[in-house]
């Protein structure tokens, strides 16, 4: 894959090891959590880059065969997306963007593709939010995903293309609402 076009003119691309100092700006820019500590700059750089290596090496120790994608606007990086293609299902390990392209409705358009391609290939599609992030949840409930469990301060999300909802009995749905 070396571009995949998408609507709103975005195109997805896979990540390359020049795309180190974006992913490390966004990674920056999407941890306001941390701007609420009271520390010096000096410490607030250390924090920010200590979690930037933890969840890069995190990803790769638990997701070790995933894919890394940048999205692009209009030929400027504005997100990325990391997906993990390993078993019977994708699972959407991570999706960001920069503030400035928050609430354009470019993360609905890069995650109803990804939707597309796990009803091609006839799997489920999961992702794991925090419990705490109600808006985050009900966005991906718009979007036909269903709570599933519960595991430590996430929750793990289902969504199912319409073949595999057909074919599952409805005890395995778990009351779950799919559009």
């Amino acid at each position: 894959m070396i571009k995949q076009s998408l609507d709103n003119g975005l195109t997805l691309r896979p990540s390359r090891p020049s795309d180190g100092p974006f992913l490390q700006s966004l990674h920056d820019a999407v941890r306001s959590d941390l701007d609420a500590l009271k520390h010096t700059p000096e410490l607030h750089r250390q924090i920010l880059d200590l979690q930037y290596r933890a969840q890069t090496q995190g990803y790769g120790d638990q997701c070790p065969d995933a894919w890394y994608f940048i999205v692009e606007h209009l030929h400027t990086s504005v997100g990325k997306v990391t997906i993990d293609f390993s078993g019977e299902r994708i699972h959407l390990v991570d999706i960001a963007f920069i503030p400035a392209y928050c609430g354009k409705g470019h993360g609905q358009v890069v995650l109803q593709s990804i939707q597309q391609i796990a009803a091609r290939l006839n799997v489920p599609l999961t992702l794991s939010v925090f419990s705490q992030d109600s808006q985050l949840i009900q966005w991906y409930r718009r979007l036909g995903f269903a709570s599933m469990e519960q595991r430590g301060a996430h929750i793990l999300m289902r969504w199912l293309p319409l073949s595999l909802r057909e074919s599952l009995p409805s005890s395995q749905l778990r009351g779950a609402t799919y559009v």
